[in-house]
């Protein structure tokens, strides 16, 4: 059935199913590659890489940038800490403000994930020509401006539920 996004009379035609479509199928193909190669899965991969980013942030920092909430933040950021890819960094004035960096071996892995999503990014983007990914790369920051123009005008959050 063909996809009518300017005519969405069924789910499949609306852009934001489209979308979403697209990022749990990716999603589960590089979650399911690194997992399997790297031993990281996603929740655990995108902590990594925010806290690869933002050294020596806080729990609640990597939650927010994450955009997980804080109880998922701190078991994982457990689970790594005993996986020994962070570490915690007692804050001498308030001992719940723990800063977060990565191990040596934390950058390793972070390093590793980055080369090997890359690689997951070029091979699902190979269904297309060079200048199609240059197109759809435009076409994405234009939607992500507007829809958010959009929420902001609405005054809405920023966050949607995918959970079902």
């Amino acid at each position: 059935m063909p996809i009518d996004l300017l005519n969405p009379l069924e789910l499949h035609s609306l852009l934001d199913y489209q979308l979403f479509r697209s990022y749990q199928i990716c999603c589960a193909y590089t979650e399911a590659t690194c997992r399997a190669e790297l031993g990281v899965g996603g929740r655990h991969w995108r902590i990594l890489a925010t806290v690869a980013e933002n050294a020596g942030a806080t729990l609640r920092d990597i939650a927010g940038e994450a955009e997980l909430d804080m109880a998922q933040t701190s078991r994982a950021v457990g689970q790594l800490v005993r996986n020994g890819l962070v570490r915690r960094s007692s804050n001498p004035s308030n001992s719940r403000l723990a800063h977060i960096q990565l191990t040596e071996q934390g950058v390793d892995i972070h390093r590793a994930m980055l080369r090997r999503l890359a690689e997951l990014n070029t091979e699902v983007l190979g269904a297309l020509k060079p200048a199609q990914v240059r197109e759809l790369a435009a076409m994405l920051e234009l939607l992500n401006a507007r829809a958010k123009s959009l929420l902001e005008a609405n005054g809405s959050g920023p966050h949607c539920d995918t959970s079902g």
